[in-house]
């Protein structure tokens, strides 16, 4: 063990990037059945689907980027100014782990619980995802828009049941699960290492990166289906949602300029409004 030791998380976790079982097919809910469809006519008939729902809400997954949420958030809130907003659940495994040498393993195990928190406090906040069932059938909820990503099973049967009488379920993930069974549109979705974007740690610090591989065939990046919603021209640019949202929300005010490899401190920010 030395200075540059890498946990076997770390190391090792990337493993279901390349996973047989990832989501490959984009797909529709057709009498009953779900068919394949080309991706342009998919991403209509979502946003179709959403426009015409009347009262929507969305699951903020926190294995999204800082970037992609916000322009989730921004485009269900264009289609309902009243839409509710809630992240999906954290995994907790266990507690954390403390070495000598400062170094602590989270028993956290997602990347952006703290980026996803601070953009839904840009949208007003959010319900908790354990209220979220009830406060669906409550708010006469239409359409429901679940993002997903988590490596490895994160609901089970009894959970996705609670869900089954929202009519219209747009679902994004990497791996099957009983909502995605469920969903009437299904978007096999990007991991972390396919996607450009920004993280906030337990700290406050935002880092940023780069793809390193591309998705697999027949995925898509979250961003990217996001920007197309909302017409914005070009092809998705993380950077420039990034800066736009530091301008919209003062918490990531800090990252509107350049951040630098190691990241930058959010808190610096915070401390400047109190001072």
């Amino acid at each position: 063990v030395n200075h540059w030791w890498m946990c076997d998380e770390g190391r090792y976790g990337w493993k279901h990037v390349h996973s047989n079982e990832r989501l490959t097919e984009p797909r529709r809910l057709i009498d009953g059945q779900h068919e394949n469809v080309e991706w342009s006519e998919l991403i209509h008939h979502a946003d179709t689907v959403m426009r015409q729902a009347g009262r929507v809400a969305a699951v903020l997954s926190p294995f999204l980027t800082v970037e992609e949420a916000y322009l989730l958030a921004k485009y269900v809130r264009q289609v309902d100014p009243d839409a509710l907003l809630a992240m999906g659940p954290v995994p907790i495994v266990g507690e954390d782990e403390k070495f000598a040498n400062g170094f602590t393993i989270r028993a956290e195990k997602c990347p952006n619980r703290r980026g996803i928190e601070q953009v839904l406090r840009g949208f007003g906040g959010a319900i908790a995802w354990e209220e979220l069932p009830e406060q669906l059938a409550s708010e006469g909820i239409q359409a429901l828009w679940i993002t997903g990503g988590y490596p490895s099973a994160w609901h089970d049967e009894t959970l996705a049941q609670q869900f089954a009488d929202v009519p219209n379920i747009v679902m994004q993930d990497i791996f099957a699960s009983p909502l995605w069974n469920q969903a009437t549109l299904q978007l096999p979705s990007s991991a972390f290492a396919e996607r450009d974007g920004s993280y906030v740690n337990y700290s406050d610090r935002l880092q940023s990166f780069r793809w390193a591989v591309r998705p697999p065939a027949g995925a898509r990046v979250e961003g990217r289906v996001y920007w197309q919603l909302l017409n914005m021209p070009g092809m998705y640019n993380a950077r420039q949602v990034l800066t736009e949202l530091g301008q919209a929300n003062s918490f990531f005010a800090p990252a509107i300029g350049e951040v630098p490899d190691v990241g930058i401190d959010l808190r610096v920010n915070q401390l400047a409004a109190t001072s």
